[in-house]
């Protein structure tokens, strides 16, 4: 019996983010999930949303209504110095532009900018994440730099240029984002495919 080659197994790029469901009743108020930052690296729980573009975390921020990362014990952290603030439908950050390496499972961009915020509003204070991560397009970015997704795209470390969200209602566990992956067993229909009419979108809180 003649065999082909031994093939070794296909690793396919992707990386899940379990998510948290925050509830207020019967609502289901955000999702959030830990996002590793810094040298060494510490994890950020960030409320996960696809209606902005930029990533923020509280950065030695003594206002702030939760943890801030600290700046000083990571070794590649660097700070613009340039001003940054987002404002949404509910709530204001306000802080200045920094850069670092940001990581989410096997996934990581190295040089990461997002928003090292200095103040933010109350809107903020009663989250149970400390900070925000935007999946929208990068057009729409505040910070005028590229997502943490885009990065992970150019630097080709997804399979796919997608990323899949499922949010389990009613429960605190069960939601993830799948960046670079989709879960066809958490759809209820086949997944149909849609031309891309426009990178704009609003900017809104979710």
């Amino acid at each position: 019996t003649k065999t082909g080659p031994l093939v070794a197994p296909v690793t396919v790029p992707f990386s899940k983010l379990p998510l948290t469901d925050f509830q207020s009743g019967l609502l289901d108020i955000l999702y959030y999930g830990n996002v590793n930052i810094g040298s060494p690296q510490q994890p950020i729980p960030v409320d996960i949303d696809t209606g902005s573009a930029d990533l923020w975390v509280p950065v030695n921020c003594r206002s702030c209504g939760g943890n801030s990362f600290q700046a000083t014990n990571s070794t590649s952290y660097h700070n613009f110095g340039q001003r940054f603030s987002v404002s949404y439908g509910g709530g204001k950050v306000s802080g200045t532009l920094a850069q670092d390496t940001v990581s989410i499972g096997t996934l990581s961009s190295a040089r990461q900018a997002f928003g090292a915020v200095k103040s933010e509003t109350e809107d903020f204070y009663d989250a149970p994440s400390d900070g925000l991560l935007g999946l929208a397009f990068g057009s729409i970015a505040q910070s005028k730099q590229p997502t943490f997704f885009e990065n992970l795209m150019t630097t080709r470390q997804v399979a796919s240029g997608a990323f899949a969200v499922h949010l389990q209602r009613q429960q605190p566990q069960g939601g993830e984002v799948c960046f670079g992956c989709f879960d066809t067993t958490k759809a209820m229909t086949p997944i149909t495919w849609n031309p891309l009419v426009s990178r704009v979108s609003l900017l809104c809180h979710s």
